[in-house]
Formats: structure tokens, sequence, C-alpha cells
């Protein structure tokens, strides 16, 4: 014998399927501590090879004097350098806003996302990231130049929270980020 047919229920609030389009990511494994170091390091190579030209440049034209060498060679360098600066700097902030990733940090196959996974936007790895220890490292390690000559503590003690077991800096608590494998 079959059940009874049940009418539908004119009256019963709509059943749908939705989709939101929201996809919980899985978070990653954090990245090894001697990546994010390497990464730091490719960075400050990428990013130094435009100011070494730049501070080159100024240092030899008020030390040395142009000695019969034209200004104009002394501005197209200084515009070169200052180019290919503006140039890594672009470069930098489209990978960060597209990948989460610095050239370094692509290099070596690693990058920044927010704790829970998902992806992290620009805004907040400028707001959040990088100047609350940026201004804390210029205040203070200028107070301190002054006092005691060193300069790099507040920046060291952020990078020794790498050693934690959750691997994450200073920065990365601040912004609720971490840096996982790519």
């Amino acid at each position: 014998m079959e059940p009874p047919v049940v009418a539908a229920n004119p009256y019963a609030a709509p059943v749908a399927a939705v989709a939101d389009g929201f996809e919980m990511q899985v978070p990653r494994e954090p990245a090894r501590r001697m990546r994010r170091l390497g990464a730091v390091l490719l960075d400050g190579v990428v990013v130094g090879i435009p100011y070494a030209i730049l501070f080159g440049v100024m240092y030899l034209a008020r030390h040395r004097g142009f000695a019969g060498r034209s200004i104009e060679l002394f501005v197209g360098t200084m515009s070169l350098a200052t180019l290919l600066l503006l140039c890594v700097i672009v470069i930098d902030l489209v990978l960060l806003y597209r990948h989460g990733q610095t050239i370094g940090k692509r290099w070596l196959k690693i990058r920044i996302v927010r704790r829970d996974g998902s992806r992290c936007g620009l805004l907040r790895i400028i707001f959040l990231r990088v100047l609350p220890i940026s201004l804390v490292a210029l205040s203070l390690g200028f107070f301190l130049s002054f006092l005691t000559g060193v300069a790099f503590l507040p920046r060291l003690l952020d990078a020794l929270f790498v050693f934690r077991a959750d691997r994450r800096c200073i920065h990365d608590h601040i912004a609720d980020t971490v840096v996982v494998k790519a």
C-alpha cells in the first residue's frame, strides 16, 4: 500500500538552497622560519639595490664633486634609481594586493593570509602589519639611538616573536595574519 500524498502547505515558508559564494578556506601550514627570513632578506636586496644606487650617487656628488662631469649624468642616474625604486614598490604593492606576497615571498612560495585562511586585504597589510611596527621603530628607535646607539631594537623584538610555537611575529598578531606556504 502506498503512503498518502500530502499536499504542499501554501502557508509554509519557502525552502530554497542558498549559495552565498563564501567558502571557508582551510588554514594552511605556517611557513618555516627560515623561509620567512629568506623572504625578508630577498626583499631587502631587491629594495636595497635602488637605494644603494641613489645614496652612492649622492655620496659621490657631495664628496667628489662633479669634477668636469655634466649635471645631466647626475640627474639621469638619480632619476633612473628613483624610477627603479618606484617600480619595485609598485610591484610589491600589486603582489600584496593580488596574492598577499612581496617579491621575496613570491620567490620562496609563501604568502600572507588572515588567520582563518581567507585573503588579507592590502589596507590591512599596510595599516596593521607595516605601519604600527614602523612607527614604533621610528619613534622608539630614534629615542634609543640617542641613548644607546641601538635603533633596530623594536624591529628585532618583532622578528624574535617568530620563534614562538605559532610562528607569528608581533605585526602578525596586530593584523590577525599568518604567513603560510603558498
